[in-house]
């Protein structure tokens, strides 16, 4: 008798597992940036293969290690030092596990549904219709053009100090913009509205 129900717990745990192979989806937010990943799974228990897709970043990008246990999953993306530990549930509907990055892990649920892109709240943004008024300028000097945005108070004082917002180094637009945050932006509309103060950025 207990080789029977042996034989049928290990039946029924690998039929349940089979179901893993096909296309995943996770949806999450890390460091203030959102994320929609597709996983697809292939060959399992065969020669097992993991790939992963986000939407104009990059496709179909095989794992180059991958480990499935009787309820878990791990694989890892060693290029950019990206990897997953997960649980999978027998009923085939959810892999939930922790992916990690260069020292920082955050949820990351995988389900058989397409996520919804996650929207951050960022109630500190500015929203158009602004009380003041901007433009786009640019200038020139030689082969080298600078654009930015010009914002003018609505007061009717006829001079204002005036401020010119630069970015430091790397790789960044006007705004400043790091993780999702806009500090130029929150910090011109802000001097713009309630200083009376023109900005460059």
């Amino acid at each position: 008798m207990k080789i029977v129900c042996s034989i049928c717990t290990l039946f029924f745990s690998l039929f349940g597992f089979s179901q893993i192979d096909g296309v995943w989806h996770t949806s999450f937010s890390v460091m203030g940036m959102t994320n929609k990943i597709e996983m697809v799974i292939r060959n399992y228990p065969n020669q097992t293969e993991i790939s992963l897709s986000e939407k104009d970043k990059f496709e179909d990008v095989r794992m180059d290690k991958v480990e499935i246990t009787d309820s878990s999953l791990s694989f890892s993306w060693t290029e950019i030092g990206l990897s997953f530990k997960g649980k999978y549930f027998s009923n085939g509907d959810s892999l939930v596990g922790v992916l990690s990055q260069m020292d920082i892990k955050w949820a990351a649920n995988f389900y058989r549904q397409e996520q919804a892109q996650i929207e951050l709240k960022r109630p500190q943004e500015p929203k158009e219709p602004f009380s003041y008024s901007s433009q786009e300028v640019s200038i020139k000097n030689g082969a080298i053009t600078l654009s930015g945005t010009l914002t003018l108070p609505s007061s009717s004082v006829s001079n204002y100090p005036i401020v010119v917002l630069a970015s430091g180094s790397g790789a960044q637009d006007r705004n400043c913009e790091i993780l999702g945050h806009k500090s130029f932006l929150v910090i011109a509309d802000y001097f713009s509205k309630e200083r009376n103060w023109m900005f460059a950025v």
